[in-house]
C-alpha cells in the first residue's frame, strides 16, 4: 500500500494538463473528448474511457479481465482508419500480446504495486511506434506507425 502513495506522489510531480502537451495527436484528444467529459457523478478513469471512446472511430472493442473470464468483444465499425481497442484489467495480462498498427490498448492498474509498474514499464519499451499515455489509475496505448514514440503522464 505504500509503494502505491510512493507511485502517486511520484505521478502528482510529473503529471501535466493540456499546456504541458506538444503532440497535436493527444492535445486533440484530450482537450475534445476527456476534459469534456463531466465530472460529476463520473469517475476518473471511466471519463478517460468514454472520453477515448466517443473520440475515435472504434473497429472492434475486447475486454480482457481475470484470466478466469470470458473476453467481451464487440464489433462496431469496420474502416480502415479505426482503431482496435483492447481493455485490459491490468499490464501483466498485455505482456504476451503482439502490437499491431491501429490498435489501442486501455490498461488498469498500472500502478497499483511494483510488479504492475514494471510491466507497464516493459510494455512501453516493446514497440517503437507508440504514443502511451499514463493517467495513473489507467494507461492508454496507440500504435501507430506514423507517429514518433511519445510517453506522457497526464492529469484528468
Amino acid at each position: 500500500m505504500l509503494y502505491k502513495y510512493y507511485s502517486y506522489f511520484k505521478y502528482l510531480l510529473l503529471s501535466k494538463n493540456q499546456h504541458g502537451v506538444h503532440s497535436p495527436f493527444v492535445y486533440d484528444l484530450i482537450t475534445k473528448s476527456i476534459y469534456t467529459q463531466s465530472k460529476e457523478n463520473n469517475p476518473k478513469k471511466s471519463r478517460i474511457i468514454h472520453g477515448v471512446l466517443n473520440h475515435y472511430k472504434i473497429k472492434s472493442y475486447k475486454k480482457i479481465g481475470h484470466p478466469l473470464t470470458n473476453i467481451d468483444s464487440i464489433k462496431i465499425k469496420n474502416t480502415n482508419d479505426s482503431y482496435e481497442i483492447i481493455h485490459i484489467e491490468n499490464p501483466i495480462m498485455a505482456l504476451p500480446l503482439d502490437f499491431e498498427t491501429n490498435q489501442l490498448f486501455v490498461i488498469e492498474k498500472i500502478h497499483e504495486n511494483h510488479s504492475f509498474e514494471n510491466a507497464w514499464e516493459l510494455l512501453l519499451q516493446k514497440q517503437s511506434s507508440i504514443v502511451s499515455l499514463d493517467f495513473f489509475e489507467l494507461g492508454i496505448v496507440f500504435v501507430k506507425t506514423t507517429q514518433a514514440k511519445e510517453h506522457f503522464v497526464l492529469r484528468a
